[in-house]
């Protein structure tokens, strides 16, 4: 490992998070490689930042290092979901200060975790505001509409990183929002935020077809505990998930209306049919006439 002075950034990841961490990291680093496969456009925010790209793939050692260069104080490897991940940070370690890795809920349970915030790839509170913008009225949630599934601001993620930077050590830590809303909870939030509201329907079990999929529908809560953040590094919320969703929603609308297939790329994961409004008119028939 290198020895740590200054802060030199090199951003690793084409997630949700990579944008906000360099963003709040700038202050402190100065502008930073970014390193991406180049499926999309560096982020207007980090070219105006002066942030440099380094089109490759972090599997590559060749790429990587070229990222590197002659080293780094940090790296802040966004995508550290198995062994081979981690050993991609310890084989290049000579080169480094020390690393942030940022992983997913995935490691917990089978789901992607619920991150949001500008630059999305898989965005889901898409499926809530395509509802609106459709102008629907109604929207029906699979498990009485009280699956908990755990949400985290990308600045709360970005926070963290700040956080740990600062203070370097082995730890694994959680980064949540405070609160972890249920579905119904999370159609309220966005369409209020929208200046709207949306009637819930619920069915009491899990989804019936496409029939009250959404993308928080999970059987048991899963939600994250800070407690560890908060002790070793003193973390606190930077925001709560209404608080986060106007200046994510606002971009959401704007890059997505019109074109949202080609702009969220990983919307929806798992090739969920989220807008499946024949079989919810349908729903709404039979009820109707029963």
């Amino acid at each position: 490992m290198r020895s740590q002075a200054a802060i030199c950034s090199v951003v690793v990841t084409a997630t949700t998070v990579w944008a906000p961490c360099t963003l709040v990291l700038l202050a402190a680093a100065g502008p930073s490689p970014h390193l991406h496969r180049g499926t999309r456009p560096l982020a207007g925010a980090l070219s105006a930042a002066g942030v440099t790209e380094v089109r490759g793939d972090l599997a590559d050692p060749e790429d990587l290092a070229r990222a590197l260069g002659e080293g780094a104080d940090l790296l802040v490897d966004c995508i550290g979901y198995d062994a081979s991940d981690a050993q991609r940070v310890v084989t290049g370690s000579a080169d480094l200060g020390s690393a942030v890795v940022i992983s997913s809920a995935a490691v917990y349970t089978d789901a992607q975790g619920a991150i949001h915030g500008r630059y999305a790839r898989n965005p889901r509170e898409w499926n809530v505001l395509k509802h609106i913008l459709d102008g629907r009225r109604h929207v029906v949630l699979a498990h009485g509409g009280s699956s908990s599934f755990q949400t985290t601001a990308a600045r709360t993620i970005a926070e963290l990183v700040r956080l740990a930077v600062a203070r370097p050590g082995r730890r694994v830590l959680n980064a949540a929002d405070p609160q972890a809303p249920t579905a119904a909870e999370i159609v309220a939030a966005v369409a209020g935020d929208r200046g709207t509201s949306l009637a819930v329907h619920t069915l009491p079990g899990g989804p019936q077809g496409s029939l009250g999929t959404n993308p928080w529908a999970v059987p048991h809560p899963m939600v994250l505990d800070m407690a560890a953040a908060a002790r070793g590094l003193g973390s606190q919320p930077v925001t709560d998930y209404a608080g986060a969703l106007t200046d994510y929603l606002d971009w959401l609308q704007e890059v997505a209306v019109g074109h949202w297939r080609a702009e969220l790329t990983d919307f929806p994961a798992g090739d969920l049919d989220l807008f499946d409004y024949q079989s919810e008119g349908a729903w709404f028939t039979s009820r109707s006439r029963g």
